[in-house]
């Protein structure tokens, strides 16, 4: 593992990603029944085998949990990102696409004739069905988790997710249906068929605007603010931009590799915008820049990465400042110690990685008790002070400040948190001191 992360270390700084993560991205590999959480730097957080082959996934937006459909099955599997493990599995009838709602309660599973299979996120218990009248092959959740959308080759439903009721629906004729999509408005809802992709009312379920470029969309995402709308063509090799009301295609790149799952990571809603797509034929994730459509981090995951989910992790471990501003009196003495406090909110125990500082060698950790494994509602505290050193020799003023970091992290950093360590002079500046190794 750590030759592994190394690995993508050297291609990540070499494309120059931003050397923080924002996003958890699970990529579900058919060819290896498994599925992998990866950050949106291309970190790898674990692989969980699964019983047999998956068809389909999706994963809570603020959880640390996927849930896999069994591909030509009847089983939905959860897995749990802390302990790459399989914790649940329930029966939802010949699974065919997973949908999570917004607000982390209920999975969807379009489960053909089935209808809609409704499962407590929670619980990973089965909690009802809805039959539609035609066999379901996808389903979407309104962006308030009120409304369900079933979809189908030959018609649509629109769901109360309270009642658990059909309240309208229309038959079409559609075939080979491919990637689906709802607008972060609710509004609309995106389907891809042999008609290429359609835009749908999702009041009236009338088809509002339709495109037909590069064949059927096997994969689509919308940008952050919803104005635009990505769509993977797997059989072209290409990835194309459209205005999301008229699907009027803004850019079209080449990405090859057979791309197929695509999704927004994190960094696209607040700093540099990628994407993340599965390329189904070279077994490889690649992170594309949203505004250009160009490649900027290719990271091997194996098997065919036919479907991939971002979730924006809650902040569950906190820290009590944002940073520490150090003084000192003399060069001899330094600063006397700070502390700064983290909590563990997630409500189970959290393990944590060593604590690091960086930057200047001059500030020390005193105390430490972030260690091991933090309980939930626990608190750990560690201490640092200054201590004003420089090679020796060499002339030091005593105005001169230091800056560093003290790193405290989840283990797999999942979570990491950075305090800010600043160590300066309290004293007026006098002529600088000579500073020697004893």
């Amino acid at each position: 593992m750590t030759l592994y992360r190394s690995f993508l270390l050297a291609i990540l700084t070499a494309t120059m990603l931003p050397l923080h993560a924002d996003a958890l991205v699970w990529v579900m590999s058919q060819g290896n029944h498994s599925v992998t959480l990866l950050d949106d730097l291309g970190w790898s957080y674990g692989t969980t085998s699964l019983p047999a082959m998956p068809g389909s996934m999706a994963a809570l937006n603020g959880g640390r949990k996927a849930f896999v459909a069994e591909a030509f099955g009847f089983r939905l599997w959860t897995v749990d990102a802390l302990t790459s493990a399989v914790t649940a599995t329930t029966s939802v009838g010949y699974a065919q696409h997973v949908a999570t709602s917004p607000d982390e309660s209920r999975v969807y599973v379009a489960s053909n004739s089935y209808g809609v299979v409704v499962v407590d996120a929670a619980t990973s218990n089965y909690v009802g069905q809805v039959f539609c009248g035609f066999d379901v092959k996808r389903v979407l959740v309104s962006p308030d988790s009120t409304r369900i959308y079933a979809i189908g080759e030959s018609g649509v439903a629109r769901i109360d997710a309270a009642t658990r009721m059909m309240t309208a629906s229309r038959l079409w004729n559609r075939t080979q249906l491919g990637a689906t999509a709802i607008d972060r408005t609710g509004a609309r809802i995106y389907v891809a068929s042999q008609f290429g992709l359609e835009s749908l009312d999702t009041t009236t379920l009338a088809i509002r605007s339709e495109a037909l470029t590069n064949g059927i969309p096997s994969g689509l995402a919308f940008r952050n603010d919803g104005a635009v709308l990505f769509a993977t063509h797997s059989a072209a090799g290409r990835l194309t931009s459209a205005e999301s009301v008229a699907l009027i295609t803004l850019r079209s790149g080449t990405l090859g590799g057979a791309p197929g799952p695509i999704v927004e990571t994190k960094h696209g809603g607040s700093g540099a915008p990628y994407l993340a797509v599965g390329k189904t034929a070279t077994g490889e994730v690649a992170f594309v820049n949203q505004n250009t459509l160009a490649t900027v981090a290719t990271v091997p995951v194996g098997g065919q990465p036919t479907s991939i989910a971002a979730t924006w992790e809650p902040t569950y471990f906190n820290q009590s400042t944002p940073s520490l501003d150090l003084t000192y009196q003399t060069l001899a003495a330094g600063s006397t110690a700070q502390s700064v406090t983290f909590s563990n909110t997630s409500g189970r125990p959290v393990p944590l990685a060593p604590v690091t500082v960086l930057g200047s060698p001059s500030f020390l950790v005193t105390a430490n008790s972030c260690t091991g494994t933090l309980a939930a509602g626990g608190t750990c505290t560690v201490s640092v002070r200054c201590q004003p050193t420089a090679p020796p020799g060499t002339y030091m003023s005593t105005k001169q400040t230091f800056s560093g970091s003290l790193r405290v992290s989840t283990s797999p950093a999942l979570q990491v948190r950075s305090v800010g360590l600043k160590c300066r002079s309290s004293v007026p500046s006098f002529p600088g001191t000579a500073f020697s190794a004893n």
